[in-house]
């Protein structure tokens, strides 16, 4: 269990955990209408907007070490209860929690009733004072953090996305760039994540075809970005390129295959001379 903790970015990057998401509610689409009810969100951009937080939020979270690790069996030994109450009073950002789900039978009838073993009132009041709280980030300070080389490969993304009409939205450690499809859905295509951020000596590109729902057409699009040379799948639907002075190259290809990705979505399924 702690294994996994301390290398939860190795074992879940977040592209792969959202796309185990997507395989799971079969495709983003239903997905994001998991999570927004989840959030209690209602449909719409300030709703998608809202869902591209919570998968930085995810992220930022596994970066930073912010995990509840949760035993579970019919009976916790004493030996582990009192391990599990140590470990949550001392460990500020992670929450340590134990569950015996004890099963009870009688009369064609059975019921599970848990017991939660190490949260108490004290420990979560103790745990929220230390947790910062999460903000987005700017343009300025994305920047800031990225050396001479990186900083002029996104500079260039971002503005010729916006003179594109793409959207960028900022999240707590990167951003992503979203086009608009023929119908005007915006679909994400690319993520940004600056250097020196937890786990990443590097900055980082990401092509991303999640979003496409046509499962053929997506297994091209994966194909033109693994073209691309040193990029690298990052579960089924991210493609990672890791950014310096020897991949600027394979960098500048990734963002024109973005590019013709966003011309091929904006006229895909289009009537021609607006005729239906």
């Amino acid at each position: 269990m702690l294994d996994y903790a301390a290398n939860a970015q190795r074992y879940w990057p977040a592209g792969h955990i959202r796309s185990m998401a997507i395989n799971q509610h079969g495709g983003a689409d239903s997905t994001d209408a998991a999570i927004m009810k989840v959030l209690g969100l209602e449909s719409g951009e300030n709703a998608l907007a809202d869902v591209e937080s919570y998968w930085a939020k995810v992220e930022d979270n596994l970066h930073d070490g912010r995990v509840r690790l949760i035993f579970i069996a019919d009976r916790l030994p004493a030996e582990l209860r009192r391990i599990i109450e140590f470990l949550n009073d001392q460990m500020t950002k992670a929450e340590v929690l134990g569950i015996e789900l004890t099963q009870y039978v009688g009369s064609n009838l059975k019921a599970l009733v848990p017991r939660v073993i190490g949260q108490t009132e004290a420990i979560r009041q103790k745990k929220q004072a230390v947790m910062p709280s999460k903000r987005r980030i700017n343009m300025q300070e994305f920047l800031g953090y990225c050396p001479e080389n990186s900083r002029d490969f996104f500079t260039r993304a971002i503005t010729e996305s916006q003179e594109r009409g793409m959207q960028i939205y900022w999240g707590t450690s990167g951003f992503s760039l979203r086009t608009p499809d023929s119908t005007g859905k915006l679909i994400t295509l690319f993520y940004g994540f600056p250097s020196g951020g937890p786990g990443r000596d590097s900055a980082v590109v990401q092509g991303y075809v999640g979003y496409i729902n046509d499962i053929e057409y997506r297994n091209q699009l994966r194909q033109r970005f693994l073209a691309i040379p040193g990029t690298a799948q990052r579960g089924e639907y991210t493609i990672n390129l890791d950014l310096s002075v020897q991949t600027l190259e394979s960098a500048e290809k990734l963002r024109k295959v973005v590019w013709d990705i966003s011309e091929e979505l904006s006229q895909i399924n289009r009537p021609k001379n607006g005729l239906k």
